[in-house]
């Protein structure tokens, strides 16, 4: 039985690395249009379409399309691994333990492509607004001038920084919902301690945002919405499953 197993683990193991390679070679074969993909929400902040890139290193364009391909490799690998992860423990799980992992795994899913779509259309774009505004001197005889020539492995690295924060935010959200979603029935707590959570919102808001009121209105407004987007849906979830 243990041999079974274990034949069943290393065949799971070679699928993903074949599926990691496979992936890793088509991407670097579209790598001109993933890159113009990741670019694009630039257009949106200077309202054009085209931009360009300085590159500073001989090897530094090589060495972008590789990383962005072993970026998008890495990504696609993890949800291929967790899959595996899935269908290998999944015959193992009583019938209402399958369903709770399969509900935790829609919402995570739901969660990351809204987490993705706001990326790419609202805080990109406003990213460039606001560090690009560091250029506009103050100085009245307007002897300094600062103008941005964007780099194109910073860009890569600025964008994979970006969207790793934010994948790591929508994991601790997912943990939150698994939490409140296992207590079942036992959410009069929130009611309790909403008013903090509404306060902590906006301290954390006040924090990681740009120091304007708008944008830490916005971003406390958002935590509260998703905080009370989950509550709902665990309400919803429980009065399914009952």
């Amino acid at each position: 039985m243990l041999i079974n197993y274990t034949k069943e683990i290393i065949n799971r193991i070679l699928l993903s690395i074949i599926m990691w390679i496979s992936v890793f070679l088509v991407s670097y074969f579209y790598k001109e249009t993933l890159l113009y993909i990741i670019i694009k929400p630039s257009f949106f902040f200077y309202n054009t379409n085209s931009l360009y890139f300085i590159s500073t290193e001989l090897t530094e364009i090589l060495t972008t399309y590789v990383k962005l391909s072993i970026f998008l490799s890495n990504q696609i690998g993890m949800i291929y691994v967790f899959y595996q992860i899935i269908i290998f423990i999944s015959p193992g799980l009583y019938d209402f333990e399958y369903k709770n992992l399969l509900i935790i795994i829609k919402f995570y899913i739901l969660l990351w492509v809204l987490t993705t779509i706001m990326l790419y259309y609202k805080l990109l774009p406003w990213s460039w607004e606001f560090f690009l505004s560091f250029q506009q001197t103050t100085l009245s005889t307007k002897n300094l001038q600062v103008y941005f020539e964007a780099k194109l492995s910073n860009y890569l690295t600025f964008f994979i920084d970006i969207y790793t924060i934010c994948l790591i935010n929508c994991q601790f959200v997912c943990i939150l919902f698994t939490y409140l979603y296992f207590i079942k029935r036992k959410l009069k707590f929130l009611k309790d301690y909403r008013k903090i959570v509404y306060f902590l919102s906006f301290i954390i808001a006040a924090v990681i945002t740009p120091p304007d009121i708008i944008s830490q209105l916005i971003t406390g407004i958002l935590t509260i919405v998703v905080f009370e987007f989950i509550v709902i849906l665990i309400l919803i979830f429980n009065k399914v499953t009952n």
